[in-house]
């Protein structure tokens, strides 16, 4: 990239999405300036009509999405909470359009991935340190927070990491691809959380599914280091966090009350706009339960609950059309990419939330960013 032919419009969005990558899972604070700019430049764009919305199902459903959650805050248990929590919504809608829709010729897909894995190898070695040297509780991503949060982003790293390998040629973004798969892999083994150790072989499986080579040899070969991690710590640290989570399995009680007390819920409140975003902390599992292993639930650890709980049949129905559409809809050469991708998101779902927070806006990066007509997506 000739930096020095970029014009003023060209500087600011190289600068925005450059601030935004890099400091998604580090910094809230960039994070969020990043966000306003963004806004601003899509607002701007669109009232002096230098800005269409692609209109197909992908960007109707998620529009529609977005509706339901607002209206969904005049039903919501507590409305100040469900408009607090909904702005994660709008954000991600935000990025969306805005990675989709802006004309960005001027770089390239290559370059926007280095950008995410330049900032997720420098935050997770920050996570690193807090976690070995510092004792941190466990190990997390400085603004993404929580094990499972944190957890979930780096499986995402994970995935696109994993695929874009075989693509990108160029030496430097090799380095940084294969540095993020060793780092990605590690973290997600450290960060003791079930939903994704449980996930790594149901992955791999479907990656191997979608590239024709799902057979015993290279099954192996890319379960193999896993598995002698898995091994080495449940012999090394014994009395360790993740091998105390990977001896537990699959066996949680907790977690089975917080779903069927959702299901409760629900049922209770509004079918079609749910109890409101971000609402599920006035739930409570004693309500339900006379033995009850938890109080408030926070939320209900599980995508499908989380979508018909606090966004109703409505907002079930938007979002899994938006994510079907994207199934559907991708092109042949970015196919493996993006159903692994889904199918990541889709297959954790099933233990915890996996489409809020940072963790969301990096999935959307990506797909807006391969969908997006203008930019250079030439692998090599």
């Amino acid at each position: 990239m000739n930096y020095k032919v970029l014009t003023f419009n060209q500087t600011f969005l190289y600068l925005t999405i450059a601030m935004f990558t890099l400091f998604l899972a580090y910094s809230e604070f960039f994070k969020n300036l990043s966000l306003a700019l963004m806004l601003a430049y899509l607002l701007y764009q669109f009232v002096n009509n230098k800005l269409t919305i692609t209109k197909d199902v992908i960007s109707i459903s998620l529009i529609s999405h977005l509706l339901v959650v607002i209206i969904g805050i005049f039903f919501a248990i507590n409305s100040q909470e469900a408009l607090a929590q909904s702005s994660d919504i709008l954000k991600i809608t935000i990025v969306f359009f805005f990675f989709r829709e802006v004309d960005l010729s001027f770089i390239s897909l290559e370059f926007i991935v280095r950008l995410v894995l330049i900032g997720f190898i420098l935050t997770i070695f920050h996570s690193l340190v807090d976690y070995y040297i510092f004792h941190s509780d466990f190990l997390k991503l400085h603004s993404v927070g929580s094990i499972n949060r944190s957890a979930t982003y780096i499986m995402y790293i994970f995935v696109i990491t994993l695929v874009l390998r075989d693509f990108f040629k160029s030496k430097p973004t090799q380095i940084l691809l294969f540095s993020g798969l060793v780092l990605s892999s590690t973290a997600l083994i450290l960060a003791g959380s079930r939903m994704t150790m449980f996930s790594i072989p149901v992955v791999i499986a479907y990656y191997l599914l979608l590239q024709g080579r799902l057979n015993v040899k290279h099954y192996l070969f890319y379960i193999a280091p896993f598995l002698m991690l898995f091994l080495l710590y449940l012999i090394v640290f014994s009395e360790s966090r993740v091998s105390m989570k990977l001896l537990q399995g699959l066996n949680d009680p907790h977690r089975i009350q917080i779903w069927v007390s959702s299901i409760y819920a629900w049922l209770e409140h509004n079918l079609l706009f749910g109890i409101g975003v971000g609402n599920s902390i006035f739930i409570d599992v004693r309500d339900y339960y006379d033995n009850a292993l938890t109080a408030n639930i926070n939320n209900t650890h599980q995508l499908y609950l989380d979508m018909l709980l606090e966004r109703g049949i409505l907002g079930f129905f938007t979002f899994f059309t938006f994510i079907g559409s994207l199934w559907l809809g991708v092109r042949k050469e970015h196919k493996v990419l993006l159903r692994l991708l889904i199918f990541s998101l889709c297959l954790m779902g099933f233990a915890n939330i996996t489409f809020r927070y940072e963790f969301a806006l990096l999935f959307i990066v990506v797909v807006s960013a391969v969908l997006n007509s203008t930019l250079k997506k030439e692998y090599g």
